[in-house]
């Protein structure tokens, strides 16, 4: 959901969400939250224009692998 502010309680597993490249990405677990099977490791910052999560790696869009 691209330019939508999503908060780590709305999050529910195998939920799929548009990334801002309009890529879909799904939430594959809960605990510990996972975006396409990459850790979560920061939750809920709060930014001026929305909210941060914080990955531990890079998640490439399927046409770059």
């Amino acid at each position: 959901m691209a330019g939508a502010v999503v908060y780590s309680d709305d999050l529910e597993k195998n939920a799929v969400y548009e990334m801002a490249n309009g890529d879909d990405t799904k939430i594959t677990s809960l605990k510990p939250p996972k975006i396409n099977d990459v850790r979560i490791v920061e939750l809920d910052i709060h930014a001026s224009n929305g909210v941060i999560h914080v990955i531990d790696t890079v998640i490439l869009p399927p046409s770059a692998m």
